[in-house]
């Protein structure tokens, strides 16, 4: 089953679930949620660097319909989570989810979303796909997924939390301002300590979407 969402769609496509007691994914419709308040905490002084976390697409340009796999270097050990930030400004959490909660990683590791995709994995995580679509109506946009690892984990426990969820396996952080859109240096901080901020590396990759 596919969840849609509007402007810069993901669609979730879960295949089929591996681990026999993994739990399925929400049947639901996609919802829109409040606005939330940016954090007054993602000042420029403890940003993220953008530096030394190799963030990949495995496509710059994709079709609507696609599906989009995503892959990750790790240079140190840390804990790492990414985010998908749609045209409209909504970002989705799509590592840590529900079917990969181990976000715990080693130095020269690659996490490869989603993870199944990773021969390493087969049989151990359930076969899910990051399906990109364009919103009826229009004719491209543009997103990007954001990756940050931190050596201090992540407090904010609530967003780890997947079992009611609009937006399948995945977690929303509902819309980002403008400004923070602009500036990854602070997009993907939440969660974080401002010591843990200040140490944080993070990496970007951007992508296009037009009609099939």
């Amino acid at each position: 089953m596919e969840v849609r969402f509007c402007h810069a769609i993901l669609a979730i496509l879960v295949l089929s679930c591996l681990i026999t007691n993994a739990e399925p994914p929400s049947t639901s419709a996609r919802q829109l949620t409040p606005t939330p308040k940016e954090q007054n905490a993602n000042s420029a002084e403890t940003a993220p660097r953008i530096e030394n976390l190799e963030v990949k697409c495995d496509k710059a340009a994709y079709r609507s319909g696609d599906t989009l796999v995503v892959t990750i270097k790790v240079p140190k050990d840390g804990f790492l989570r990414v985010y998908s930030l749609f045209g409209d400004g909504e970002l989705l959490q799509i590592f840590p989810n529900r079917y990969e909660q181990t976000y715990r990683v080693k130095a020269g590791q690659v996490v490869t979303l989603p993870g199944h995709r990773d021969p390493t994995n087969a049989g151990k995580i359930p076969a899910y796909d990051l399906m990109v679509n364009l919103p009826e109506g229009e004719t491209q946009a543009n997103e990007s997924v954001h990756a940050i690892l931190s050596t201090e984990d992540f407090q904010d426990k609530e967003n780890f939390n997947f079992l009611a969820t609009a937006y399948g396996p995945f977690k929303s952080h509902g819309k980002v301002s403008p400004a923070s859109q602009a500036n990854p240096a602070t997009l993907a901080s939440r969660g974080l300590s401002p010591t843990a901020r200040a140490t944080a590396l993070q990496g970007a990759a951007q992508y296009s979407l037009i009609e099939r």
